[in-house]
């Protein structure tokens, strides 16, 4: 697929000179036109899929800016990407995978009832489902975290995830998302937009016995309007 480039000279704009606007709207900015090209293929390519397990779409139009590689450093360190908040744009190193636009993409996709996730259940689910849609079903298991850490997971706001260190973080997110499972979550979520609440109670969930989980595959059934994971037993 073409896409129209539209060279940008504004001086603040300077350090991503390429962009794409994409058909439906919004737009991917890079370095050049080749990066941008292949992340606004990618972009099309995976946003379907995303919409279609979360049951959900944001109205807005998708805006990437991809800027510089993990091994840069600079303000955002060596992530692979993030969204900003509410969300308004989606942000990604030229050396990001698919995975992290995957990633990205749940978040930017998981509004309405979705809103009233902690961050760290987001963050599970954005993991996981990221990686059961960049490996085509392939089993993935993981392991228990620690209890501390599992609670913090249903609790964790902006300040708090940054300070959690990262290998440990994303694999108890993932933990707690597959073990309470998307379809009780979204039921949950729903519930509490239901009462006007900005977000699901900790005393509404039950977390399972911290045992390793092995999730087999995306099961593309839906229930109400969101799809699930199926758990191994």
């Amino acid at each position: 697929m073409r896409f129209l480039l539209i060279p940008l000279l504004l001086c603040s704009c300077t350090s991503l000179p390429a962009i794409v606007d994409l058909p439906g709207g919004g737009f991917v900015r890079a370095r050049t036109p080749e990066i941008a090209e292949r992340f606004a293929e990618q972009l099309l390519e995976y946003e379907p899929n995303v919409i279609r397990v979360l049951g959900t779409e944001n109205t807005r139009n998708p805006i990437l800016f991809v800027r510089g590689t993990r091994e840069d450093g600079g303000p955002d360190g060596s992530v692979r990407g993030w969204t900003s908040i509410h969300p308004t744009s989606i942000h990604l190193k030229e050396d990001a995978d698919g995975v992290a636009l995957y990633h990205e993409l749940v978040h930017w996709h998981a509004v309405g009832p979705w809103d009233r996730l902690s961050l760290g259940i987001e963050e599970g689910m954005a993991t996981l489902i990221a990686h059961e849609l960049e490996n085509e079903r392939r089993g993935i298991t993981i392991l228990p975290p620690e209890p501390e850490l599992a609670e913090r997971v249903l609790t964790l706001d902006p300040t708090t995830w940054k300070g959690e260190r990262s290998e440990d973080k994303y694999a108890a997110a993932a933990w707690v998302y597959a073990a309470i499972g998307q379809e009780k979550l979204w039921e949950l979520a729903c519930r509490a937009e239901e009462q006007g609440l900005a977000s699901i109670p900790r005393d509404w969930i039950q977390l399972p016995p911290l045992e390793e989980i092995t999730v087999r595959h995306m099961d593309m059934r839906t229930s109400g309007t969101a799809s699930y994971l199926t758990l191994g037993e």
